[in-house]
């Protein structure tokens, strides 16, 4: 019996344990406390959030009927690359860079425009032409396209006295062959052309603080205008002739890689 008892007692001063443990979710009196004691509110609001990307504001194109190599000088002023064999040739700025830890898609809006012949000149206006030159084409006539590809350049961002990446970057777009894709390249016309999807620029090496270290392979974009001149007209190319390409970038983060 004395066991019994003592089970007994056990069983009751447990009891007595489990009704002591739930008290404080209870208000004095037995009645549930207000909601508000057990309650959290999160107030949320927009905060913007940097994009930190270089894109450039200007570039330069030369329209080059013949291919004829043209050159361009690295940062040394002495050291010069031969671009050959392109009929549109972008000077080597163009190029778009990620200096952030998470990559990006590119999406670009391409807007075409035939520049207006001054007042007074005698040359016959440019078009754009829609589709690939062919060897009877004799209108005067530039088949162009922007094109993107990734870059293999890496390192620490220029500085006023250090152009390293800049003379990479003229050495990998005199070396760049890519023919014309319509599922990837973005035609030239006069008005706007846009493609999703355009190019991902791979995120950059971050310092263990967050801050930009420098970029990595894929985290730079070549970013240029191609295409293709009718090189013998019936009327003759002038210094009059031109167009304008502008190029608008969207930026989102890339969507996270499969497992």
């Amino acid at each position: 019996m004395k066991t019994l008892k003592n089970r007994i007692l056990s069983g009751a001063m447990a009891g007595v344990l489990a009704m002591s443990l739930a008290v404080p979710a209870f208000a004095a009196g037995g009645t549930p406390a207000p909601a508000a004691a057990n309650t959290t509110e999160i107030n949320g609001t927009y905060t913007p959030i940097t994009i930190d990307v270089v894109v450039p504001a200007n570039g330069a194109a030369q329209i080059n009927p013949y291919g004829l190599p043209i050159d361009v000088t690295k940062s040394d002023n002495t050291t010069k690359v031969s671009f050959e064999n392109q009929k549109i040739m972008t000077q080597p700025t163009a190029a778009i860079m990620n200096k952030m830890g998470v990559a990006l898609t590119v999406k670009a809006a391409v807007t075409g425009a035939i520049k207006a012949l001054p007042g007074g000149s005698t040359a016959t206006p440019m078009k754009f032409a829609s589709e690939a030159l062919t060897a009877d084409t004799t209108a005067k006539s530039v088949f162009a396209y922007v094109q993107a590809k990734q870059s293999a350049t890496t390192g620490a961002a220029d500085t006023s006295s250090d152009h390293t990446i800049a003379d990479k970057l003229i050495v990998e777009y005199s070396t760049w062959t890519q023919a014309y894709d319509a599922n990837k390249d973005i035609l030239v016309k006069v008005g706007t052309e846009t493609k999703e999807n355009f190019v991902t620029l791979n995120a950059a090496t971050m310092d263990t603080d967050g801050t930009f270290k420098a970029f990595a392979t894929g985290s730079i974009a070549l970013i240029r205008v191609a295409g293709d001149v009718v090189a013998s007209p019936r009327e003759d190319w002038s210094t009059d002739d031109g167009f304008t390409v502008k190029i608008a970038y969207t930026f989102a983060p890339a969507p996270a890689a499969a497992p």
